[in-house]
């Protein structure tokens, strides 16, 4: 019994996790739709809008596809939409056992196997994201895969399918959210620092990252032409940098000399209006106004003015990168980046009527009706920061540090 158990330990592990997840999905069975997935959706498919990259084009054909194929063989978006949920759910609870399985046979410990798989099958934002029509959800499951991998790199040698599984994951990773590339470069000097006794490993990383990024950027531009879409300006990568602007409007703004004053209008449009809509934990507004056609006319110039402006405001500077990541590792932070709107999570959104037309709506079945609202309840409207010590578990920085350690 026990070399059956351990022979099929990863068939045991996924099993449990989706008997974990089912009372979570009949709850809010087919599908929550939530953030930009119902916009991509009604964009590309119903307006017939050519998708634009400012989400992850693989996301809108995903969302859509199933979207699509509920009409075309059940004259029902709603159970199309089922049938992504369930596809969600199949590929992040194997992930997940994947990864329990990995922490198994990399620490021989049942003990940290058992609390692994507990985290992963009942821990409640991995039970509610698979069913979330949302880019981060299978980015979140490749960039797990990715990590391991990267893992396994640093400590053994690959071998050739090993090679072309972690390239695949990779750009697959990259292709799921926009600015992951962004991330996936500044990792790759740190990456070298910790292989630094290792040149062969190093040599084969810079090669694998090149292939990796030069990939990611064909199949990138293959999407964008096979589907007719659009591509979005640069704004994405801007972040960190109208953050820090913006800050320096909205606490220096009597401070600041006529020049600096006159290239934040020129690049922000109104000052007053960027103080206004600077939000310390998210860049969204920031960069949302930010006019990316003057920046483009002379990159360096602008680039120039915003290190001489934080030359100017270093203080202000450090001061806008802490507090736009402050949740990732300050534990006490229960206001922050993932409270948008007043919610962590939108999870009762989940009406998308079209014209009264009941084959594009999508309904949900109102099963398990008492342990749906208890989920809205608790991560919706919050109710869970109100619990002492417990609410710890639900931020991000205690996985920070986890991950750090």
């Amino acid at each position: 019994m026990k070399k059956f158990l351990i022979k099929n330990s990863y068939i045991i592990f996924f099993v449990l996790i989706i008997i974990s997840w089912i009372p979570t999905f009949v709850a809010f069975c087919p599908v929550i739709l939530n953030y930009d997935g119902a916009i991509q959706i009604y964009g590309y498919v119903i307006k017939g809008c050519s998708p634009s990259t400012k989400q992850p084009i693989i996301s809108t054909i995903l969302f859509s596809t199933f979207y699509k194929m509920g009409i075309k063989f059940f004259n029902s978006a709603t159970i199309g939409m089922m049938f992504f949920s369930l596809f969600q759910i199949i590929i992040m609870s194997g992930i997940f056992a994947y990864t329990t399985y990995f922490i198994y046979n990399e620490t021989k410990s049942k003990k940290l196997a058992i609390i692994s798989l507990i985290f992963y099958a009942l821990f409640p934002f991995n039970q509610l994201f698979p069913l979330m029509t949302t880019k981060d959800v299978l980015f979140s499951g490749l960039a797990l895969i990715f990590t391991i991998n990267l893992y396994k790199f640093s400590k053994k040698e690959y071998k050739i399918k090993e090679y072309i599984f972690f390239v695949i994951i990779t750009i697959f990773m990259l292709l799921f959210r926009n600015n992951a590339v962004y991330a996936f470069i500044v990792m790759i000097p740190i990456v070298i620092i910790i292989l630094k006794k290792d040149k062969k490993k190093i040599k084969d990383f810079i090669i694998l990252s090149i292939i990796i990024i030069l990939i990611y950027e064909m199949i990138f531009n293959l999407l964008i032409v096979l589907v007719n879409g659009e591509k979005d300006d640069d704004r994405e990568k801007m972040s960190v940098i109208s953050q820090a602007i913006a800050r320096v409007a909205n606490k220096k703004n009597n401070e600041l000399n006529e020049e600096d004053r006159r290239k934040i209008i020129y690049y922000f449009g109104d000052i007053e209006n960027l103080s206004k809509v600077y939000n310390d934990t998210i860049s969204d507004p920031t960069k949302a106004i930010i006019n990316i056609g003057r920046v483009n006319e002379n990159k360096k110039e602008f680039y120039i003015f915003f290190v001489q402006l934080g030359m100017e405001y270093p203080k202000v500077y450090l001061e806008s990168f802490i507090q736009t990541t402050k949740n990732y590792w300050i534990l006490q932070d229960l206001f922050s980046v993932n409270e948008l709107d007043g919610k962590d999570l939108e999870l009762s959104s989940n009406k998308f009527k079209f014209e009264n037309n009941e084959i594009y709506t999508i309904n949900y079945y109102n099963i398990l009706p008492k342990y749906r609202y208890f989920l809205i309840k608790m991560f919706e409207k919050n109710y869970y920061k109100k619990i002492p010590i417990i609410h710890i578990i639900f931020q991000p920085a205690i996985y920070f540090y986890i991950l750090l350690i």
